[in-house]
């Protein structure tokens, strides 16, 4: 699915102008008070987002998100947006910060950025959960919107692993009567959002929190158990990251709604009115929300792939394993996983030397042999895993044994199950 998705100013102050697309000849061009429609109609998404502010309550007299909506789809319509672009648009209202005058009154909104930044994400967060592809307009909107917009999208590639493409457009002077403008093809984005968390960190946030814990799914355990996938995850560790997505399940919905900042009026004021009062910071929920999210939506990816698990055991086949690889974005997961792969695949090209007339085999006697019989074809690093941990940890040869139809069986144990939890803790933090 592809998404465009525009930020939108005050539409009362555009005038009509003169659009190209640089790429085209300048007899290509389309009349229009706004980017989104020429663009609409060029990239044909499947769907449209608009992202204006609560500040255009003041512009318009209503004081209502949905009443806003309705204008918004009005000006949408005086733009020149045919039925297909209508009815494949929707709107979001997001939070304010600034003061806005109409006639002798001043309405104050009063939101910090990561408020802001936060109210985007949650509200873009399943609107965008389908995408292969995000086109992003910035070309209007109040500076710090677009920014927002952009910082949000690039923390949901992250977890999404969507494509961002970027439009902008060259100003217009109405003073010197300048009323061509060229919208820019600005190119895919790569940038993703990044932060460090730890589990401390998201131990010390959650204590904070007021929470249902009922409703919400999440409890310390269930904190500890995302910190175990997001480390899996993030260093390919391909049994662990099986293991602890098995049975990872939130209330995304409740999270959301419930920390979604809003803001209420106070004396011509908007100020934000956080859920239950709650005195966690933005930036400190932002980190622990994309943090579980980002674990729940691996979870939902690669909870599937074992063809067999119980609380001591997993089984997993060679292709299951590649489809792990397929799957992981990070690429020194991806490079620990190929390292491991190549192995087995040679293993298996060689399993009547290396099997001989057995069924199955530990993987570090398999490794060994594969070492003495083909020491010219089989290049692998010594496994040495008390020493070499990090780089074994995915699939711990002392505790795998393979079958020879090229089925692996894990012995998750108490001993294993201690090793892991150990290396995890020495992780201190983790970058998403």
């Amino acid at each position: 699915m592809r998404i465009l998705v525009a930020t939108w100013g005050n539409p009362e102050r555009w005038q009509e102008v003169n659009y190209y697309f640089l790429t085209d000849s300048e007899d290509n061009y389309s009349k229009s008070k706004t980017t989104y429609v020429p663009i609409f109609e060029i990239e044909k998404p499947d769907r449209g987002i608009i992202i204006v502010q609560n500040s255009l309550f003041v512009e318009y007299n209503v004081f209502d998100e949905n009443l806003l909506k309705e204008k918004i789809f009005q000006k949408l319509k005086e733009f020149g947006a045919n039925e297909n672009i209508i009815n494949n648009t929707e709107v979001i209202v997001t939070i304010s910060s600034g003061k806005y005058k109409k006639g002798n009154n001043f309405f104050s909104f009063r939101a910090s950025f990561y408020d802001i930044l936060l109210n985007i994400f949650i509200q873009l967060y399943p609107k965008v959960k389908d995408a292969k592809e995000v086109i992003l307009d910035l070309t209007h909107g109040i500076n710090y919107l677009p920014t927002a917009t952009f910082l949000a999208l690039s923390y949901l590639k992250k977890i999404y692993n969507f494509r961002i493409r970027i439009y902008n457009s060259t100003p217009i002077d109405m003073k010197e009567n300048i009323l061509d403008s060229f919208i820019l093809k600005l190119g895919e984005s790569q940038i993703e959002g990044k932060l460090e968390i730890s589990l401390e960190e998201l131990n010390n946030i959650f204590k904070n929190l007021k929470m249902n814990h009922d409703k919400s799914g999440i409890s310390a355990e269930v904190i500890k158990k995302a910190y175990m996938i997001l480390v899996s995850y993030k260093y390919g560790l391909i049994f662990p990251l099986v293991y602890y997505t098995r049975n990872f399940q939130i209330n995304s919905n409740y999270i959301l709604d419930l920390f979604i900042p809003r803001q209420v009026m106070k004396d011509n004021s908007y100020v934000v009115n956080k859920s239950n009062e709650i005195s966690v910071s933005s930036e400190e929920i932002f980190k622990f929300i994309f943090s579980i999210l980002f674990a729940e939506n691996i979870a939902k990816k690669f909870k599937k792939i074992s063809t067999n698990i119980t609380s001591d055991r997993i089984i997993l086949d060679l292709n299951s394993i590649k489809n792990i690889y397929n799957d992981i974005a990070d690429e020194v997961a991806k490079k620990l996983i190929e390292n491991e792969l190549s192995a087995l695949e040679f293993i298996y090209q060689k399993k009547d030397e290396i099997f001989e007339n057995r069924d199955e085999i530990l993987y570090k006697d398999a490794d060994r042999k594969a070492r003495e019989k083909f020491e010219n074809e089989y290049n692998r690093r010594s496994s040495n895993e008390s020493r070499n941990f990090f780089a074994h940890v995915s699939l711990l040869q002392n505790y795998i044994y393979l079958k020879r139809n090229e089925i692996l069986e894990y012995k998750f144990n108490s001993e294993i199950k201690g090793k892991i939890k150990k290396f995890i803790r020495e992780i201190k933090k983790v970058e998403l």
